[in-house]
């Protein structure tokens, strides 16, 4: 735990007491959003503390302001949590909480000072005061309702107001209030109405020491101040909002709902983002205006939403079919960046004029505009800059190191998410997962998982205590307890019935952990509260009084029943009814055998460019043994063959370290030649074979890592030695005898053989790449003529710096369209390209001495693998993973991850950082000695079995196969996910769910009906 800061005395000898270069054992993760979360998972699930700060009293950040997630609209946000489950940290939303043994949440809290060095941080923590005990308060709503004070309501955007003591979020659960410190006036409502004695107006700040390894740092970021530019009327017009403002109105957990039906919407791109003062793009804001129009069509059929941008930038895994989708619904999208809003006279519409690719002005009026803010870093992470000791970019994020998202300029601190550029859902947990990594090599070993006993334990006659909360008087008003308990003591089994005001604050849960020791109880029945996530409470409190926590059955006795109900002998029937129920449950479930899955400490890692090398070593100096699986006789993959990159020069220079670490490392063994036949097994303990010259050999290891690469497209366009590939191109610049000293013009066109009718995806990279090598040919010929064909420009985030440089080198941009794709000839041995101007609106001949074409992916090394190892392919035949927003790294089989350019098109930066992501996610189940089995898996009854194999057919996580020996099916428990599908499919009944086994439910039944 968390030690209160005394005095410099005690300070000073705790130092004294810890051993010189002793790592410490826990790590500090700022900000509790969608990255903060997915590292502090990522850190824990390895078997180390984590102290999780945060600013405001929630978790979740901006993320949980928002509805729904493009490509995919849906929530998926469950996603980012852990794939084995560990008692403590159950399945359930994270919208609501989040529950992690191995993490400690810190919110209302914020970095003081960071003493030390890596390995051994001094920490100090600031926690503002609360002034509601979470430990006491049952939310049961009476301060709200008597809270005289009304304060602007920040999770809906000021739209609607909430009281001074409030929600910390609306889908908090347990759901504890907290007191706006600048609102509140104090006045003592509350605490003269607040049944636990909960709410503290005199509470004071807290301050904390705590001692850390490494520290995590993604503060998260704030939406452009759209009031900034007057242009656009934000402060003056009411139907002129943010896209967040619009989020949390089509949300419909504002009340301020849409008034009327949108008829046309307006959104403008690039509000805060690519201007003069921020001379970058925020990434995420084309996807994000695109997904709320589609909200719009979802909502609002007959509505005509209109997006306005300068370049659609649909880069990301499925974006472009995204983009493409919504244009087919009626999203209409129009080029052109409007520069102001005019409302009409007498009326809620609004003139948007703009001038359109032909030069032609145009007036449309619309009801509603929506600003697309960019992402800026609040002035608050200069200061939390300051203290971590670590350096910003001129723009104030932290801009990471060359090849290094997620590093800093001080050892041991890390960032990620829009703290190190900005970003969208996917990168920031990528960049998480990888800033994990890197920080738990600064913490001590994980002292694995303890083996426990895969014998069925003998559990003695039932002996039944029930436990009724009434609630203070939520439940007692409605629901005659009294009367129930003195039934139900006399049911069989039943030892013991008591009647617990509050069961859920400390004192509560004392008395439940008191009497199951004291009347010497097996089973437990909590008449109480929602059982999420509450339920966990209970169970910890069964834990600790001696019992399996699965002997413990909740009934939901207050939302079922006290808020739906008035005071009558109909509630109370209900109660009893279910209560009864429970108790006929408990006297007949038992206990089951908690089988394991044993962890083979050996990774895989099939392919041996940048991001294999990259998890290789990541896994290799973490101590775990790695298979490094190569096809050809050489490392290095496509990167051997690069020269310049735009995030750095010397691509030469990360190769070889890296190679020599992988030469170096005494855990990771090389087979060149070689490729991955077949794959059986699950995680933790997959059989890998691998063929070599013609021999086959059996590799046991406990997780895969697919990093096979993608390769160039280069089919379809016109042969010439004028006609150069622009990776061929790109090492030609570095002869001495170069193309570019022989040629006065040079003609790039970009998306050759991407975002086609073929290939409908952005490759990503080769705007960038593009660009970079069209500023070298002016750095090297001044005075040549540079055209770059393109049909929108893809420098994202901070490469947007490059896309700036070209214009000011003199570099000339000519937009087209897929319809009026250039026309390239070879004339008189030279390339003759037509094409379309927008602007002109005609077409015009380029006769460059070299045309250089940017070709984009092709995933044939994906689709391989994928053959091979039965997994699935996206339609644009990249790996598909588990979840594209939130396990983008985590492949649907458990144990198996990828990385680089198999998932998707990506710079060597991000491929580097999405093996680090790999390594880390590869890590926590490595760092297990056993994986545990859920406690609702299936299992079959041996003498029912007919081996029909339907059960293995119908399983969709393949945790079903067929015994041969025995001729029947069998469940692998740990990787089953207790959806009861073979139990639904099994002709003879043979399949079935534990704790959901026909005695239970036919138990209950008969007392319920």
């Amino acid at each position: 735990m968390a030690e209160r800061k005394t005095s410099k005395k005690k300070k000073s000898k705790k130092r004294k007491s810890k051993k010189k270069g002793t790592p410490e054992p826990a790590a500090l993760v700022i900000g509790a959003g969608v990255g903060g979360m997915r590292a502090a998972l990522d850190i824990a699930e390895s078997g180390r503390k984590v102290y999780l700060l945060d600013r405001s009293p929630k978790v979740g950040g901006t993320a949980s302001q928002l509805d729904k997630w493009f490509p995919t609209d849906d929530c998926s946000l469950c996603k980012l949590l852990p794939p084995f489950y560990t008692r403590g940290a159950g399945e359930f939303c994270l919208r609501r909480t989040l529950i992690h043994p191995n993490i400690e949440i810190l919110t209302s809290s914020e970095l003081a000072k960071v003493d030390g060095e890596a390995g051994a941080f001094e920490v100090t923590v600031v926690r503002r005061p609360r002034m509601v005990d979470k430990s006491k308060c049952v939310g049961c709503n009476k301060c709200i309702e008597i809270c005289p004070i009304e304060a602007e309501d920040d999770f809906n955007e000021g739209l609607i107001k909430r009281k001074a003591i409030y929600l910390s979020h609306p889908n908090a659960v347990p759901n504890n209030y907290c007191i706006d410190v600048d609102a509140c006036d104090k006045c003592g409502k509350c605490v003269e109405v607040c049944p636990t004695d909960a709410i503290n107006l005199d509470a004071k700040e807290e301050t904390l020491v705590l001692s850390v390894g490494a520290i995590v740092a993604d503060p998260g970021f704030k939406t452009f101040a759209a009031d900034e530019l007057d242009e656009f009327g934000h402060s003056r017009y009411p139907n002129v909002v943010t896209s967040t403002e619009f989020e949390r109105m089509l949300s419909g957990t504002s009340p301020k709902e849409l008034e009327k039906i949108p008829k046309k919407v307006a959104f403008f791109q690039c509000v805060g983002s690519r201007d003069e003062k921020r001379p970058y793009c925020s990434s995420a804001c084309c996807m994000y205006a695109i997904k709320e129009a589609n909200l719009v069509k979802d909502k609002f059929p007959d509505s005509e939403p209109t997006i306005f941008f300068m370049d659609m930038r649909a880069f990301g895994k499925g974006y472009h079919r995204y983009y493409q989708d919504a244009a087919k619904r009626g999203v209409k999208f129009v080029r052109s960046r409007v520069p102001a809003v005019e409302g009409v006279t007498d009326s809620k519409e609004l003139i948007v004029s703009y001038e359109d690719e032909s030069g032609k002005l145009i007036d449309d009026k619309f009801d509603m505009v929506v600003l697309s803010v960019g992402q800026t870093e609040p002035a608050s992470t200069i200061d939390l800059a300051k203290k971590l000791g670590i350096e910003l970019n001129p723009y104030g994020f932290c801009g990471g190191l060359p090849f290094d998202q997620v590093a800093t300029s001080r050892d041991g601190i890390f960032v990620c998410g829009s703290f190190s550029s900005p970003a969208d859902i996917p990168d920031t947990v990528v960049r998480a997962s990888a800033a994990a990594c890197e920080a738990l090599k600064f913490l001590p070993e994980s002292p694995g998982t303890a083996a426990v006993s895969d014998q069925e334990e003998a559990v003695a006659e039932p002996v039944i205590g029930v436990f009724l909360c009434s609630c203070g008087e939520d439940v007692s008003n409605v629901v005659d307890l009294p009367r129930i308990a003195e039934e139900i003591k006399n049911l069989p089994y039943v030892k013991t019935v008591s009647d617990v005001n509050f069961l859920c604050v400390t004192e509560g849960l004392m008395k439940l952990t008191d009497a199951i020791k004291e009347q010497d109880l097996n089973r437990v029945v909590v008449a109480a509260c929602s059982i999420h996530p509450y339920e966990m409470l209970f169970r910890k409190a069964a834990d600790a009084a001696g019992i399996d926590p699965e002997m413990l059955t909740v009934v939901n006795i207050r939302e079922q029943l006290s808020w739906v109900h008035e005071k009558s002998v109909a509630a109370t029937e209900k109660a009893k009814a279910l209560i009864e129920g429970a108790v006929e449950k408990a006297a007949v479930v038992r206990s089951y055998p908690t089988l394991r899955q044993k962890v083979v400490k050996r990774a895989v890692v099939i392919g041996g460019g940048i991001a294999g090398i990259t998890a290789a070593i990541d896994l290799a100096d973490s101590g775990l043994q790695v298979e490094l699986i190569e096809k050809t006789e050489s490392l290095g993959g496509r990167v051997l063959d690069k020269r310049v990159s735009y995030e750095a020069e010397d691509l030469s220079s990360l190769l070889n370290k890296k190679m020599k670490a992988v030469r170096d490392s005494k855990k990771i063994h090389v087979r060149f030649n070689s490729e991955i036949k077949q794959v059986e097994g699950c995680a933790g303990d997959f059989q890998v074979t691998v063929a070599a010259k013609g021999k086959e050999e059996t590799i046991a290891a406990g997780a895969i890592i697919i990093a096979v690469g993608a390769q160039e497209e280069r089919t379809g366009h016109e042969t010439s030695e004028r006609i150069i590939a622009l990776s061929d191109f790109e090492k030609d610049l570095f002869k001495p005898d170069s193309l570019v000293a022989k040629g006065k013009s040079f003609v790039f066109i970009l998306c050759v053989g991407s975002r086609t009718e073929e290939r409908p995806f952005c490759s990503r990279v080769c705007c960038s790449d593009a660009l970079l090598n069209a500023l070298k040919v002016k750095e090297i010929n001044p005075d040549s003529d540079v055209f770059v064909l393109y049909r929108d420009i893809m420098t994202y985030g901070f490469n947007e710096e490059l896309y700036t440089k070209a214009r000011d080198a003199g570099v000339i941009f000519v937009r087209y369209d897929l319809e009026t794709y250039p026309k390239v000839e070879v004339v008189d041995s030279r390339p003759k390209i037509t094409v379309r101007d927008p602007l002109l609106n005609e077409a015009f001949c380029l006769r460059p001495d070299y045309l250089v074409l940017a070709f984009g992916m092709d995933p044939s090394p994906a689709v391989a693998i994928a053959k091979t190892l039965n997994l699935r392919i996206t339609e644009d035949l990249f790996l598909e993973e588990a979840n594209v927003k939130f396990r983008p790294v985590d492949l649907p089989k458990d144990g198996m991850y990828v990385c680089g350019t198999a998932h998707s098109p990506m710079s060597i930066s991000e491929a580097i950082t999405s093996a680090h992501a790999a390594a880390a996610r590869a890590g926590t189940l490595l760092s297990k000695d056993y994986l545990p089995a859920r406690s609702g898996v299936a299992e079959v009854n041996k003498r029912r079995c007919s081996a029909c194999e339907l059960c293995i057919t119908a399983c969709p996580f393949e945790a079903r196969y067929m015994d041969y020996d025995e001729m029947i099916a069998q469940v692998r428990e740990h990787i089953c996910q207790g959806c009861g599908t073979c139990t639904a499919v099994c002709p003879n009944g043979a399949s079935t769910l534990r704790r959901y086994e026909e005695k239970d439910i036919f138990a209950m039944l008969e007392v319920l009906t």
